[in-house]
């Protein structure tokens, strides 16, 4: 069937109407409930600032490059990706910014290769898995707008930055998934935006 121009119009009066339903006054910012539950970034472990910091990096590397299934290697990629993600909100945070360069270039570092891992010609396991990395990116963008209301205005622009790096992947990762997958996300997508925007305004 052919949309036409109202339908980007019907799909925001279907959003008015969910949200106006009373279970939508849930979470994060009190209006937006499709992330309620979600699981939240892990505790960060060594940290930039730390002298040992380097021997975790050494292991990740190692890790990284000693597996040979590739489901498996993409399931680390995403999690030392979720590892510098916490690294850094945690720094900013303690409104520490001196090693955020180094956070931003990592977690831009396995996520893009998590997102170029991914081929039009793999195995079942391994497209559900690339439809859950786009769940979990989006899911980092809606942690990281509730992290930054309780953050100093000066570590504002970082958390854009992480924001943006994971944005970027996703649209990678959903690139050539099914059209029904990337409908599934239309109201996600806008509670994310919206959820920045209330974020930024509450400055």
């Amino acid at each position: 069937m052919k949309s036409s121009k109202s339908d980007g119009g019907l799909k925001y009066i279907l959003l008015a109407i969910s949200l106006a339903t009373p279970g939508y006054v849930n979470s994060g910012h009190g209006f937006f409930n499709s992330f309620e539950g979600v699981p939240w970034l892990p505790e960060p472990g060594l940290m930039p600032d730390q002298f040992v910091y380097f021997i975790d990096e050494a292991i990740e590397k190692f890790q990284t490059s000693s597996y040979v299934d590739s489901l498996v290697i993409k399931k680390k990629y995403l999690t030392f990706a979720e590892e510098k993600l916490a690294e850094g909100v945690a720094l900013l945070k303690d409104s520490n910014t001196n090693h955020h360069v180094r956070i931003e270039n990592s977690y831009a570092h396995y996520l893009t290769i998590l997102s170029q891992s991914f081929s039009e010609n793999q195995s079942t396991d391994e497209t559900n898995y690339q439809q859950y990395c786009a769940d979990r990116l989006l899911q980092h963008m809606y942690i990281l707008s509730i992290e930054v209301i309780d953050s100093d205005r000066s570590a504002v622009n970082h958390f854009l930055t992480l924001n943006e790096i994971a944005s970027e992947n996703y649209r990678k990762l959903i690139k050539h998934l099914s059209r029904d997958f990337i409908d599934s996300h239309f109201f996600k997508k806008e509670e994310v935006k919206w959820s920045w925007e209330i974020a930024l305004e509450s400055d």
